[in-house]
């Protein structure tokens, strides 16, 4: 018993038998040609497919659009038109409107520098200036108070 060499290259179809074929076992004989042909696109596919853990893509890809996105795993792929979509529905980098109530994160007391002021940072910068903890009292009844150095 032999076995078929398989040759990674891809077959561009596969033999049908035909009524008039004689039928021959052996190295290349009629008997072993679709086998041979199925056993070089499997050697083929072994060595050219995409990695199902890690895929790379070239050229264009066509992904079947879906009319609702789940809640992103990190698994799915966009396609341009939902990445559009998307991208239309935030706000733009420069002058942001913003809208509800927007949170940032609160700077250290003393930072100086061009990040967000949250309210509580600069309540937490008047208290530390002023070493007057009642101070976020008098802001939050509408009281000014201003700080000279």
């Amino acid at each position: 018993m032999a076995f078929l060499t398989e040759n990674p290259v891809w077959e561009d179809g596969i033999y049908q038998y035909e009524n008039t074929d004689k039928l021959e076992g052996g190295e290349n004989k009629i008997d072993n040609w679709q086998g041979q042909q199925l056993a070089n696109r499997t050697a083929y596919l072994k060595i050219n497919k995409a990695d199902s853990n890690n895929p790379t893509f070239t050229g264009v890809v066509n992904v079947p659009e879906k009319k609702s996105l789940p809640s992103d795993d990190g698994t799915l792929v966009a396609t341009e038109a939902q990445v559009k979509t998307s991208v239309d529905t935030k706000a733009p980098i420069n002058n942001a409107a913003l809208t509800g109530t927007p949170t940032a994160p609160t700077p250290a007391v003393g930072t100086n520098n061009t990040q967000i002021a949250t309210m509580a940072a600069i309540l937490s910068n008047i208290q530390a200036q002023t070493n007057d903890p009642g101070a976020n009292s008098a802001l939050t009844t509408g009281k000014l108070l201003v700080v000279y150095e």
